[in-house]
């Protein structure tokens, strides 16, 4: 089986929250089960093992997911009202956090 890119993750991640909007929201329900949550986390698990390995992978899933979310949710809020490029600032972020990542590469 292919690692997954976490760059098309991510961007596969927020276009679908740009085009299903409440769907997206749904995704937190508290109600989803085991199943579902172990098998949307699979492709983001096996991504960040590839750079962290498998005693830091949940951790690292965590850190990306939660920042994506975060941009993400800010995003459809509408909470970027400081002006500048949102485009810019997720490329950045995305850029940086695979980074980040990399940086951390277990070998």
């Amino acid at each position: 089986m292919a690692v997954p890119d976490l760059d098309h993750l991510a961007r596969a991640y927020r276009a679908f929250a740009h085009q299903h909007p409440e769907a997206f929201r749904l995704i937190f329900t508290p109600t989803a089960s085991q199943e579902s949550l172990q098998r949307s986390a699979a492709p983001v698990l096996l991504a960040v093992t590839a750079f962290v390995g498998e005693d830091h992978a949940l951790s690292a899933a965590r850190l990306f997911t939660a920042w994506a979310t975060g941009f993400v949710q800010m995003e459809l809020a509408g909470a970027f009202r400081l002006g500048g490029d949102v485009e810019d600032a997720f490329e950045y972020g995305l850029r940086h956090m695979i980074a980040s990542l990399e940086a951390g590469r277990t070998g």
